[in-house]
């Protein structure tokens, strides 16, 4: 069964990175997913239908089934700011880090 990862990325306006941070995974990892290079486990699947809004089973659908019924406007800029305010706090998470290192020095 082919899942196309990378039309409902790119429906939803997000990039590899976005998602890979998403699913805690390198963006080249996440790459092979959508070349369908390597297997995709049933957790990161769950999250993968999680952040395109679908059930899992949808995820196997073609992506004009769920064209047909897109998300919001909305929903996919709560997304996107769900997907940024998390790189946010890993840089904030980062700045203290090297604050603390420097601190100590």
């Amino acid at each position: 069964m082919r899942i196309k990862l990378k039309e409902l990325r790119l429906g939803r306006g997000l990039t590899q990175g976005q998602v890979a941070k998403l699913l805690k995974c390198t963006t080249g990892t996440y790459a092979k997913m959508e070349n369908e290079s390597v297997d995709i486990t049933y957790e990161k699947l769950s999250i993968l239908a999680s952040i395109y809004g679908l059930k899992l089973f949808e995820l196997f659908q073609s992506v004009e089934t769920h064209s047909r019924d897109p998300k919001s406007l909305v929903q996919i800029q709560e997304e996107q700011i769900h997907v940024l305010q998390q790189e946010v706090m890993d840089i904030q998470n980062k700045a203290i880090q090297l604050h603390q290192e420097l601190r100590s020095r």
